[in-house]
């Protein structure tokens, strides 16, 4: 049965790469899929200096880590089993489990909702944390995931690997051609016209960006 349900994992991962392409193409909003259900967010999540910063009480809420938010310190605390964590709004700081970390942007309220980087939500969660840059999506997966499909973590980092993998193979068939400019230079000095292609740089915490090179 196991077999099955992680069988079925990949086969979820891998299913959407034509619609995901698409939907890249088009800059949408991003949103948040957890255990494979999107998030109902009030306050969508956004990039600042290369940073994904997403809402999170629906995040943690899903992640079953309860929230208090301390009105004075402008600090929101966590706690679960095993886990606590305090993030201030504004600072660069946080604490989990009593040990500091950096944060590459601080956290922000926007419309009445506390934002923060989204390593921050895999740091002080052990949840496994990836970016979709083809969906624009931030994927989380918790332990109960991992036990009901049978998976390791590292299976499932694999998995999403080769999705994107797949992904940017797809976004590369569909992204046009650029027609090479005239050049008038005479052949043989070093500079000829080459034709360029896309190709996404991805990460899967901090996000992807698409460069541009020569074509093979």
């Amino acid at each position: 049965m196991r077999t099955l349900a992680a069988t079925l994992a990949v086969l979820l991962l891998l299913l959407p790469l034509t619609q995901t392409t698409v939907l890249a193409q088009g800059s949408p909003q991003i949103v948040v899929i957890h255990n494979d259900k999107q998030l109902q967010l009030n306050t969508p999540p956004y990039a600042k200096n290369g940073t994904t910063l997403v809402p999170m009480r629906p995040v943690f809420a899903a992640l079953g880590i309860a929230l208090r938010w301390d009105q004075a310190a402008q600090t929101v605390h966590g706690t679960k089993s095993g886990l606590e964590f305090s993030i201030k709004v504004g600072s660069k700081q946080a604490v989990i489990n009593g040990k500091s970390v950096q944060l590459a942007e601080p956290a922000a309220i926007i419309s009445g909702n506390t934002l923060v980087p989204l390593r921050f939500i895999g740091e002080a969660s052990n949840a496994v944390v990836l970016w979709n840059p083809y969906m624009n999506a931030v994927h989380t997966y918790d332990s109960a995931y991992l036990e009901q499909t049978g998976l390791t973590k590292q299976q499932l980092l694999d998995n999403f690997a080769q999705y994107l993998e797949k992904a940017k193979q797809e976004a590369a068939k569909n992204q046009p051609k650029s027609t090479p400019k005239p050049d008038n230079k005479k052949p043989g000095n070093g500079n000829d016209n080459q034709q360029l292609c896309s190709v996404w740089r991805y990460h899967p915490i901090y996000g992807g960006s698409l460069e541009w090179q020569p074509c093979p």
